[in-house]
């Protein structure tokens, strides 16, 4: 059985001695949109993801913080690392799998 485990991840929130408001903008590296599985809520700063078989993979996230909405002055540039590892059960392992995670099962 193959298992991709969810991922939750909150930004912590912008402050400004102005009180201005912040606004996230969130895209791959490259400025391309996320993928499907991962989405991104601006009012609470929250990034889900949701990967499914074939999502697995290293994805660098962008992250621009603006000052006063999207059109306003870029605050900051954040870089994520989001890797996306698949999970196997140990009894859907070879045996042979099985031996190089515990040499013990060898005795």
């Amino acid at each position: 059985m193959d298992v991709l485990v969810p991922r939750k991840f909150v930004l912590p929130e912008a402050t400004d001695p102005n009180d201005d408001e912040f606004y996230y903008v969130v895209t791959l590296a490259n400025g391309k949109p996320l993928p499907d599985f991962i989405v991104f809520n601006n009012e609470t700063r929250q990034m889900d993801s949701s990967p499914e078989k074939g999502d697995e993979g290293k994805y660098k996230i962008m992250i621009k913080v603006y000052k006063n909405g999207d059109a306003g002055e870029l605050s900051s540039t954040i870089i994520w690392l989001l890797e996306v590892k698949k999970l196997v059960a140990f009894d859907d392992l070879t045996e042979e799998e099985q031996l190089a995670i515990n040499p013990l099962l060898a005795l």
